[in-house]
């Protein structure tokens, strides 16, 4: 099964630090300490305060983790907010796995799992049930479907509003996140290939060293191979 762990590298290299840009979303729930800034390493404010409970802290001490950003926080944040969202445990594919969370992470879980049902053609429930779970773990052609799936939510982009001045970065993430996870394709495919031959390779070894089994009157016997 996939592991988040994975996509997290592409993710901060494509995220940056702390944001204040005005043409964000999140730009309407600032930090509340008058500076502007909104998001750090692509964890909105909104979002960090989901998960004070959890943390157990002040809305103060939440402003200095805010700043700070400690890998364990964010891990925290992407692991229960949009991985378990997204269920991607249950996802076989990494490279699919990768591409929908990465969808999640920037538009959120229900955004992505509604787009992904239409795209599959499911009934949209914008949830990750069993169903949409089953279609994409058992999808023939894994390569034909991200290939489609990237230019699918590329097109997704040209209908938001108000945002044709965000468009060519986020085509250009795209681009970049399907030029990573289609080598993951590849090395599956290499990785199967390589275990069936090992699987066929040690079936030979054994016919040559054992021969063919019999069983007579209820005992194991072997005959050598000629």
């Amino acid at each position: 099964m996939a592991n988040y762990k994975e996509i997290i590298p592409f993710i901060l290299r494509a995220e940056g630090g702390l944001s204040k840009v005005k043409t964000d979303a999140a730009s309407v729930d600032p930090v509340p300490d008058g500076k502007g800034f909104h998001t750090n390493k692509g964890v909105t404010w909104t979002t960090l305060k989901q998960f004070r409970g959890r943390l157990g802290v002040s809305e103060k001490t939440l402003v200095a983790i805010f700043y700070a950003m400690p890998e364990h926080v964010w891990a925290m944040v992407f692991k229960l907010g949009y991985w378990d969202a997204v269920k991607g445990d249950k996802i076989k594919s990494q490279a699919i796995a990768d591409t929908l969370v990465d969808w999640a992470w920037a538009s959120g879980a229900t955004t992505a799992i509604r787009k992904l049902q239409q795209f599959l053609r499911l009934p949209i429930n914008s949830r990750m049930d069993s169903l949409t779970l089953q279609r994409l773990n058992t999808l023939s052609d894994e390569a034909a479907f991200l290939k489609s799936f990237s230019d699918f939510k590329k097109q997704w982009y040209l209908t938001l509003p108000r945002q044709s001045a965000n468009y060519k970065g986020w085509a250009k993430r795209l681009d970049d996140l399907y030029a990573s996870v289609k080598t993951k394709v590849v090395e599956n495919k290499t990785n199967i290939a390589l275990t069936m031959t090992g699987v066929v390779a040690t079936g030979i070894v054994l016919y040559l060293v054992f021969g063919k089994k019999k069983v007579e009157n209820g005992k194991s016997t072997f005959k050598q191979a000629a």
